[in-house]
């Protein structure tokens, strides 16, 4: 039992190293105009008043066009590896 206690104790501060700080975290304006945004663990989505769909690309910083159109966009379930769901 008391050495249940200790590898559990001993492990929190492993994890706690894991999860980024929120002062870590930042937002950085992008021109634009989307009227609904979806975020999912690794992915960002985008939809604008005439459902033109958008997918932010990291490398270029910056949105990109996807085909297609949508009147509303919902991202989640995956983690790096693989992508994220889309909806």
């Amino acid at each position: 039992m008391n050495r249940r206690i200790l590898l559990l104790a001993a492990s929190v501060p492993c994890w706690a190293a894991v999860v980024v700080p929120a002062s870590a975290q930042g937002f950085i304006e992008v021109p634009g105009l989307l009227t609904q945004v979806a975020a999912g663990r690794a992915e960002l989505w985008g939809v604008n008043s005439a459902q033109e769909v958008y997918r932010f690309n990291a490398f270029k910083t910056k949105f990109v066009r996807v085909a297609g159109k949508l009147a509303q966009v919902a991202v989640g379930g995956g983690s790096l590896q693989p992508d994220d769901a889309t909806w």
